[in-house]
């Protein structure tokens, strides 16, 4: 009885050989999807909105150039700091404490927001108030609309 030699193809491995080809291709694939990453998460706790337009940095010079204890907004700034955070102990302003930032006012909570420094707060407040009420608004009204009517009647 004879037998046939039944030849079979050799079986190709499944499994990718890590060669040094295969090894820089792996960290180049690893490199890019880290970059997409840290570029995709870099901005996360930036506002989509700047809260004031144009200016990025407030140089604190400029903030001491003005005579604000004099002035309406100064009182209605201080009377706001007080009610959102007890000035600057409670709230919004002791999150962004902890970041090493500024929001005493209360200005955008629901996004987080805070400021840089203290100027940067005192000019985006006098801007938002005194834009109200040279347009007619009561001191009351403006307090209404900035707090969401958690202020007044």
């Amino acid at each position: 009885m004879k037998y046939r030699k039944i030849v079979t193809k050799p079986v190709k491995s499944t499994r990718w050989p890590l060669t040094a080809l295969g090894v820089i291709w792996l960290a180049f694939l690893l490199l890019a999807l880290f970059l997409v990453a840290y570029n995709a998460f870099r901005g996360v706790n930036q506002p989509l909105i700047s809260p004031i337009e144009g200016i990025s940095v407030v140089s604190p010079a400029y903030a001491n150039e003005i005579k604000k204890e004099d002035s309406n907004w100064w009182r209605i700034y201080q009377r706001v700091r007080w009610l959102e955070s007890n000035n600057g102990t409670k709230g919004l302003a002791v999150t962004c404490s902890k970041k090493g930032l500024i929001n005493e006012i209360g200005y955008l909570p629901y996004k987080g927001y805070c400021f840089n420094n203290r100027a940067e707060q005192e000019l985006t407040f006098s801007r938002w108030i005194t834009k109200r009420l040279n347009a007619g608004m009561s001191e009351e009204e403006a307090l209404r609309i900035y707090s969401g009517g958690a202020y007044g009647k």
